[in-house]
């Protein structure tokens, strides 16, 4: 997935690594892409031996020479490891794979005058990033981060596949600590911005509201010192107090934005994007949900700002088709024996639940309605009062709702109430086989959770279900 040829001589490495030692590198080094999978590594690649929370790629550095590796990055507190190794091997000692990882795409990013448009936020950034892809596209021969792979080592892996024949760039950039989006910004040089939102998110060492918004601006502070673009999302109020930034563009909903469109939802609650232009432009969608509405508007600001004409945007968005990973997803709508199911199971906090009920509610749904709703991880101090605030607000206001709740979150938020009405699961699996009990044909079913409560094996449960009974 990440095979690149970023090339490196020996004294481009000594460049972008600073406090580096280089053991039997020749002068004439030249390394033909970088590689932190065995499995992929193709020779005359420089191998990165990264470390993880299980694992340590220290171990397989016999394996990276076997695949024909001309150089290994590795860590000098691992000389257990290295100093085992034939003595002719080429080694580049760093204190600190991980940071090598990105010093080294930040300099071969630096190679390529093309703008990069960094994308952040609490919620839907994969979306967003896979819209203004598709916008760009249209324009720009596009790199673009695959699936979410956002991180400290997704970020400068995707930067490493950047060529000759690239045009532009769309990352998305994730966090769960402070400085995260600081250090992703430093090392994929964004000539453009944009946060989806700002909402309660990695709460265990961002703390609060404040602190996630502090992390998330850190985009905007990168972009304000290297005179780049921030796009400003002012449908989001903690946002749009940041419309004054220098080279800001505004977006959103409000008639004074610069991209100004209107958001309305079809009776299959597709989004329908009205643009404020003139002459009547719009975008009528595939996708589902008014959240994927307010990701459209976002990526069409991302084509104004780099010059696509709208007609181009207009036909970019109404085309788009969210991209497919397995049996979790993002606001996948499907039907499995005759159920309508909402397939969002791909992740949750307290804001995207709460679109997700807001656009179950708006379906049509002829027969009974039921919500699969697992645990809102990494909510930190928080996580008790908005696991019960969430169960309030489903009885409130969608008591039409037939909830199943799984996870050790809402089971201890649940037993804090009286709520008969509402069950509550210790696993996935559990409740998948009681709502094969429940659904019939013309039921409606959302699906969602975070990711480590693994609410797509509910999806994996009906279909298997579908399947049994389609063959007897």
């Amino acid at each position: 997935m990440f095979t690149n040829h970023a090339t490196f001589s020996r004294d481009a490495l000594a460049a972008a690594l600073g406090d580096v030692e280089l053991r039997n590198c020749p002068a004439d080094l030249r390394l033909r892409g970088v590689c932190s999978d065995t499995r992929t590594l193709r020779p005359g690649a420089l191998f990165t031996a990264l470390r993880g929370e299980h694992f340590d790629a220290h171990d397989f550095l016999d394996q990276a020479l076997a695949a024909g590796a001309a150089a290994l990055l590795v860590q000098r507190d691992a000389r257990d490891k290295w100093d085992r190794l034939p003595d002719n091997t080429p080694l580049i000692l760093v204190n600190d794979t991980l940071t090598a990882l990105g010093d080294l795409a930040a300099a071969h990013r630096r190679r390529f005058n093309i703008p990069v448009l960094a994308v952040a936020g609490s919620a839907g950034k994969t979306t967003t990033k896979d819209l203004c892809a598709a916008v760009l596209a249209t324009q720009f021969n596009t790199l673009k981060t695959s699936a979410n792979y956002n991180n400290r080592v997704g970020v400068p892996l995707t930067l490493l596949q950047l060529d000759e024949s690239h045009e532009a760039a769309v990352i998305e950039i994730g966090t769960n600590e402070p400085g995260e989006i600081a250090e992703l910004a430093r090392i994929c040089g964004p000539t453009h911005g944009l946060i989806t939102m700002i909402a309660k998110e990695h709460l265990e060492k961002l703390i609060d509201l404040d602190g996630v918004e502090r992390e998330e601006l850190a985009l905007f502070d990168y972009l304000e010192s290297h005179g780049g673009v921030p796009l400003v999302n002012l449908d989001d109020e903690r946002l749009a107090r940041q419309r004054r930034r220098p080279r800001a563009l505004t977006f959103g909903q409000t008639i004074d934005a610069d991209v100004a469109v209107g958001l309305k939802l079809d009776m299959q609650v597709r989004p329908h994007l009205q643009f404020n232009d003139g002459h009547g432009a719009h975008a009528h969608m595939r996708i589902i949900g008014r959240a994927a509405g307010l990701n459209a508007i976002a990526a069409a600001a991302a084509g104004r700002a780099l010059g696509v004409p709208l007609q181009q945007i207009c036909d970019a968005l109404g085309a788009y088709e969210a991209s497919q990973y397995g049996d979790y997803a993002r606001m996948r709508l499907e039907e499995i024996g005759g159920v309508t199911v909402l397939n969002d199971s791909y992740n949750a906090h307290p804001a995207s639940m709460r679109a997700a009920l807001a656009t179950l509610d708006a379906m049509p749904h002829p027969g009974r309605v039921y919500a699969a709703l697992g645990d809102m991880r990494e909510l930190g101090a928080d996580e008790q009062i908005e696991h019960k605030m969430l169960i309030a607000e489903i009885r409130a206001q969608f008591p039409f709702v037939k909830v199943l709740l799984v996870g050790p979150a809402f089971k201890r938020a649940l037993s804090a109430q009286a709520a008969a009405d509402i069950r509550s699961f210790d696993t996935s699996d559990e409740a998948a086989a009681e709502l094969k009990t429940l659904l019939h044909a013309g039921d409606l079913l959302l699906v969602k959770g975070s990711r480590g409560i693994r609410m797509e094996v509910i999806i994996s449960h009906l279909r298997a279900a579908q399947a049994d009974s389609g063959s007897h």
